[in-house]
C-alpha cells in the first residue's frame, strides 16, 4: 500500500484502530507494577511508541501538496505580461510568503521574485498575514 493511500478516508479508522492498539500493549496491568519506578517506565514507552508512530506515519509534506512550477519575474512588466490579466504579487522565496501592491515589503525583499498570484497559491505559498 502506497503510503499517501494511508490516509484517505476509508484507512483513517483503520489507523487510529492500530495506534490505539499499539498504545495500550505497552502498558502494563496494575497488578505487574510493584512500585513507582515500573509505572513511570511503562509511561515513557508508551510515549515513546506513539511519537515514533507518528512520525514514521505522518506523511512527508510532497505527498500532502504537490507543487506546481513556479514562474518568476526579476520586473514587475514582465509579470504582468506573463499573468495575462491576473493579480502580480512579490513573493520571498525563503520565507514563501507573498505581498500585494501598495504593502511596505513589496517588491523590497531580499530573494524575491514577482509572480502571479494564483500560481504562488496553487504552488502552496502563503499571502501576508500583515494588511501593510
Amino acid at each position: 500500500m502506497h503510503s499517501a493511500q494511508l490516509f484517505d478516508a476509508p484507512h483513517r479508522k483503520d489507523l487510529r484502530r492500530d495506534l490505539r492498539r499499539l498504545f495500550w500493549s505497552c502498558r502494563p496491568p496494575h497488578a505487574q507494577m510493584p512500585n513507582v519506578r515500573h509505572a513511570l517506565h511503562a509511561h515513557r514507552v508508551r510515549g515513546i511508541v506513539l511519537a515514533l508512530a507518528l512520525v514514521l506515519l505522518w506523511p512527508p509534506p510532497s505527498l500532502t501538496a504537490p507543487t506546481a512550477p513556479l514562474a518568476s519575474f526579476p520586473t514587475e512588466k514582465e509579470a504582468q505580461e506573463h499573468c495575462q490579466g491576473g493579480l502580480v504579487v512579490w513573493l520571498d522565496v525563503p520565507s514563501k510568503v507573498y505581498y500585494y501592491r501598495g504593502q511596505q515589503r513589496y517588491g523590497a525583499t531580499a530573494g524575491g521574485a514577482y509572480v502571479c498570484r494564483d500560481e504562488a497559491k496553487s504552488a502552496g505559498m502563503q499571502a501576508t498575514r500583515s494588511p501593510q
